[in-house]
């Protein structure tokens, strides 16, 4: 059964490392044999079609460009169902959008991550974890946020991708069906 759903890249475009083309990233894609591709901005959103459940996609994206073009990138897949429930279950419905952010990630967090992520957590920042997100409120700005800079320095175990909450309901308009 096709399924609209997109891919996040992790790390692309920033900086100096990782740099690719986004009709390079398109390319790939329709070479795993995905209909529909699309990018949304920069920074690795990738739109489309496939047979593939997610997280199949998402490894095989990852060799593909491994090979192609020597990208050690991870990649998280999510339907457009998926990004559905996230905006509908958004925990911080009055925050600014430049203050949520939600990280997506592979598997769940354990109790001791959560537990370290709230000691971090300082001047009104709070999380919530739902599934395989975690949403992240920073009142003074994800650039100032002691409890984003402690989910970067920490070895979580899992794969994990930001995308502030202008980005995530976006990209579930964005995913669902054309017609």
């Amino acid at each position: 059964m096709l399924e609209r759903q997109v891919s996040l890249l992790r790390g692309i475009n920033v900086g100096r490392a990782n740099r690719i083309a986004m009709a390079q990233l398109r390319a790939i894609y329709e070479q795993l044999g995905c209909r529909e591709v699309t990018t949304y901005v920069q920074s690795g959103n990738v739109i489309l079609v496939s047979d593939d459940e997610p997280g199949e996609l998402s490894r095989h994206a990852e060799v593909a460009l491994a090979l192609e073009y020597g990208l050690y990138v991870r990649i998280l897949g999510r339907t457009h169902l998926q990004l559905g429930q996230i905006v509908a279950g958004d925990p911080y419905p009055a925050a600014e959008p430049t203050q949520h952010q939600v990280v997506f990630l592979s598997e769940p967090l354990g109790p001791g991550d959560l537990a370290a992520l709230g000691r971090a957590a300082s001047g009104g920042e709070s999380f919530t974890t739902i599934n395989r997100e975690l949403h992240l409120l920073q009142p003074n700005g994800i650039g100032q946020s002691k409890l984003g800079q402690a989910l970067s320095e920490r070895n979580l175990g899992v794969v994990a991708t930001a995308r502030n909450w202008r980005t995530v309901p976006q990209l579930h308009t964005l995913s669902r069906a054309q017609g």
